[in-house]
């Protein structure tokens, strides 16, 4: 079976986040073929070219088939990846996102203002609007509200309170 990495190199790297076609190298939509001659035999794929027509034949299992797209991965958008960074490396500092954006290939010239004070305000905002997560120490409280009466206790397992 033909595999992506059995041809040769088609021109140009497709974008992040686009699907080709593995043997012509064509731009891929992820729609039906318009015309499918094996209706009644085989089920319609689900891409085609951006002409409407089927993908490139492969060998399969029964004979030619559609070629499968193939694609490069979605980039993540700077903010995405400091995001990212952020729930990995929590401890990291605004130079530290810095250099591994920089790293990444991330163009941080590009942002409105200076690259430092961006990113810092969008971890201040991160930080303040993230989930808090709570060190396995600390105190919490269980209620169990029911009627008129409501019960406070210490641990999740305790008995829930019974009526008088």
């Amino acid at each position: 079976m033909t595999s992506p990495h059995d041809h040769a190199d088609h021109g140009p790297t497709p974008a992040p986040g686009s699907l080709r076609c593995p043997e012509c190298g064509e731009p891929v939509r992820l729609v039906p073929p318009r015309d499918w001659s094996l209706d009644g035999f085989a089920p319609r794929p689900d891409a085609s070219h951006l002409d409407g027509t089927p993908l490139c034949p492969v060998p399969g299992p029964n004979g030619s088939q559609p070629a499968d797209p193939i694609g490069v991965p979605a980039r993540l958008t700077m903010w995405q990846a400091v995001r990212q960074t952020w729930l990995v490396h929590p401890g990291w500092t605004v130079a530290d996102h810095l250099a591994w954006l920089d790293g990444e290939g991330y163009d941080t010239g590009s942002l409105t203002g200076d690259p430092a004070e961006v990113v810092g305000r969008w971890l201040a905002e991160h930080r303040r609007t993230a989930p808090l997560s709570l060190p396995a120490n600390d105190p919490r409280v269980y209620v169990v509200a029911g009627g008129d009466m409501v019960a406070v206790f210490d641990n999740p397992t305790a008995p829930a309170p019974t009526s008088p």
